[in-house]
């Protein structure tokens, strides 16, 4: 959108070049004053009004995108509530304000959706790794709910065309859980199977690897099965729920 002061330059301007180049002759600007500041002044009304239309129809345009993000994180937020990641949450970590455990429920579900990922499958990674804890910190340097390493984030912030201002910005709910997200599909994309890819989210790349060169069961039975197993007791739950 062409901001209000380009319009109202490009309108203030083609006005001009109209008393200059169309309106008058060449030289009327010293034989006649008035209508040089008739034009002018025309000009400077045209101008006025095209940046009052500009800024209203900005002000449409914000207050049109705020009631779609209001209506996508209602949602968001009743389909959190649907499928038991609200009470999960709070039953895990009480701790947390209720409004927290709100965003917490809009944002696993907003970035599971937007990645291509089960909600539930989300929750349960996040259930495992921190316990819902956004200020969570490993002895590895992994950091809030989704513990992500500050390298990796940074990475794949970078790739999002965004930019960490620094580490402390992945204790950060949304930002957190919307660079696990991407962390996540990334990761099963790249590997065979679910399995393979949740221990590479939790071991980084290099770690599944070595894992997998050796008891490749027993590897894929820790880490990965208790994430697996957490996503079908929330579903069973949610269903439940649903039936009561």
């Amino acid at each position: 959108m062409q901001s209000s002061h380009g319009l109202v330059t490009n309108v203030f301007a083609a006005y001009l070049g109209i008393a200059a180049g169309g309106l008058l002759p060449t030289g009327s600007w010293a034989r006649a004053p008035r209508a040089a500041s008739l034009q002018i002044a025309q000009a400077q009304a045209a101008a006025r009004a095209a940046l009052v239309r500009a800024t209203d129809a900005e002000e449409r345009f914000r207050e049109l995108a705020t009631a779609l993000e209001g209506r996508r994180q209602a949602k968001a937020l009743s389909e959190a509530s649907r499928l038991g990641i609200l009470r999960e949450v709070a039953r895990a970590r009480p701790s947390l304000p209720p409004e927290t455990v709100r965003r917490l429920g809009i944002a696993l579900v907003t970035q599971a959706h937007r990645h291509h990922l089960d909600p539930l499958l989300l929750v349960a990674v996040a259930r495992v790794e921190s316990r819902f804890d956004p200020y969570a910190h490993s002895g590895a340097g992994a950091v809030g709910l989704m513990q992500i390493r500050p390298p990796t984030g940074a990475e794949l912030a970078l790739r999002a065309g965004r930019r960490l201002v620094g580490p402390a910005q992945l204790y950060d709910v949304e930002t957190n859980v919307a660079l696990g997200a991407r962390y996540l599909e990334k990761l099963e994309k790249r590997y065979p199977t679910l399995r393979e890819a949740l221990l590479a989210y939790n071991r980084g790349p290099a770690g599944a690897r070595q894992a997998l060169s050796g008891d490749t069961r027993s590897a894929l039975d820790g880490y990965p099965a208790r994430v697996l197993s957490e996503r079908d007791r929330l579903a069973r739950e949610a269903l439940a729920h649903r039936g009561g």
